[in-house]
């Protein structure tokens, strides 16, 4: 239990005031200034009306002291069912400050501007979740889309390029057939011409070659031109599909992404644990204010059964309930008391020699020097009455002067 300690200053002896004083006198003797002898006993007021008033602060203490003291009397004089009774109280009171002094040291899980923000949309904040997650389910699904129709868009345009390049050959082919037959023709005609033999079977020959050839690259041209029509449909329809996947993917991006800037989170998982956490600092706030209540009524109740005893400061007890949960801590407490007062009482006693001290010092060089103030005259009086001093006589007389 802690209670306050009156500190005493440390006070010079009467042997030092004394000397002190002395040497004070002897200096006024070898100036002769009137002026000196006044500061000095204006100085030495000032000292005692200082001291008076630790006097002064002492005693109230010392009185709160045996006041706290007279109240543990009282409470160990309680009957059994009182004393039960607080015991009882004091440890409730004990876990609900327990509870409340864990919940004040348990850290902030939201910042303030979280907090804030959740609990403005407490209500739609569920919906928003959810939402949320089918989104982000539904982006990663069209996303998976966009990506293979992206893939078979490569595809589709490498065969087309490819057709193309076939395309290009069946042409070139047709075109080199095309001087070859020419070729076989012309030097079969010269051939006739210049040796008049028959020619015909060489002839016939050459025309059933350019025709096979002519077929073959014919048929090839239009079953590459065939095949390209298809591929650049497929390819056509592909992008359309993927116009629209990546319109799709855009909007659900966009609805997710909305979400992320507006509470400052990365996905769905981390705004349903936020408004967990919030729910939870909720339950807390709830719990807390509980507690509190639930403290005011068991410190009322407490305070009624220490009524009930007559102490002299029941609110104070209440603020150290720990000394009805363990008799050693009350034994404890009733002996630093003791002890307090004894310090208390000695400190009082120490300043009050020396104040004594002090205002006799005074006394003396005031008589010696026939220096007689009404305003110190009632500082001495003031003094006398505080200490419980004997009032000179000498100062009656001057008054009534």
């Amino acid at each position: 239990m802690a209670f306050s300690i009156f500190g005493s200053k440390k006070k010079n002896s009467i042997d030092d005031n004394f000397e002190r004083v002395q040497e004070q006198l002897d200096d006024l003797e070898r100036t002769d200034d009137p002026r000196n002898i006044e500061k000095y006993i204006l100085d030495s007021c000032e000292q005692i009306v200082r001291m008076t008033k630790d006097i002064e602060s002492g005693r109230r203490e010392s009185r709160a002291v045996s006041e706290y003291l007279d109240d543990i009397k009282r409470i160990r004089e309680a009957d059994d069912e009182t004393g039960r009774k607080l015991k009882v109280t004091a440890g409730h009171i004990n876990d609900l400050l327990k509870s409340r002094e864990s919940f004040r040291n348990t850290p902030k899980r939201l910042n303030k501007e979280e907090f804030r923000m959740i609990d403005e949309e407490r209500e739609e904040l569920p919906g928003i979740i959810e939402r949320m997650k089918e989104n982000e389910v539904y982006e990663g699904r069209v996303k998976k889309d966009m990506y293979s129709m992206e893939g078979e868009k490569a595809r589709l345009e490498m065969r087309r390029d490819r057709l193309n390049a076939e395309i290009r050959l069946v042409r070139n082919l047709s075109i080199v057939s095309l001087v070859l037959f020419t070729v076989l023709i012309l030097l079969s005609f010269v051939i006739n011409k210049s040796t008049g033999a028959g020619s015909s079977l060489f002839f016939s020959l050459a025309l059933f070659i350019g025709a096979l050839a002519a077929a073959g690259l014919y048929f090839s041209g239009s079953r590459l031109g065939r095949t390209k029509q298809s591929v650049i449909r497929s390819l056509n329809s592909c992008i359309s599909l993927l116009n629209v996947t990546r319109m799709k993917y855009a909007n659900v991006k966009s609805a997710v992404d909305y979400n992320i800037t507006r509470y400052k989170i990365e996905s769905a998982s981390q705004l349903e644990y936020m408004y967990g956490l919030y729910k939870s600092m909720v339950e807390d706030t709830e719990t807390y204010r509980k507690n509190n209540l639930e403290l005011s009524i068991e410190e009322d109740r407490f305070k009624d059964l220490l009524n009930q005893l007559g102490l002299n400061d029941a609110a104070m007890w209440t603020e150290h309930i720990e000394a009805f949960l363990d008799d050693d801590e009350l034994k404890k407490t009733e002996e630093s008391l003791t002890e307090k007062l004894e310090r208390l009482k000695s400190a009082i006693s120490v300043t009050r020699e020396t104040v004594k001290s002090e205002r006799d010092d005074i006394d003396r060089l005031m008589k010696e020097n026939d220096y007689y103030v009404s305003e110190v005259l009632e500082i001495i009086h003031s003094v006398d009455r505080i200490c419980g001093l004997k009032r000179n006589n000498a100062y009656s007389r001057k008054e009534k002067k």
